[in-house]
């Protein structure tokens, strides 16, 4: 992203939960700043409104697999497939 100034990039993860994240779109929708959302797949099925609202809004989206096993102690396969 070219920028003629400092850039600050924001990511929250482990969302969307019905608790936070419509407070922190509301805050960033307030300032006109756009953010990446690392997102756990079980929370989307849960939180299904919230997570198309990012999309609405234009925010970028990752994947933070889909319920956040451990890395450095699930073997390769299980935590492989959690990220699917």
């Amino acid at each position: 992203m070219p920028s003629k100034g400092k850039v600050v990039y924001l990511t929250f993860d482990d969302g969307p939960t019905k608790e936070v994240t419509p407070l922190i779109l509301d805050i960033l929708a307030l300032h006109k700043i756009k953010a990446t959302f690392f997102v756990l797949g079980k929370n989307v099925l849960q939180n299904p409104e919230i997570f198309q609202r990012i999309l609405d809004e234009g925010h970028a989206v990752g994947n933070h697999t889909f319920s956040h096993l451990k890395g450095w102690k699930t073997d390769n396969k299980a935590y492989f497939e959690d990220v699917k």
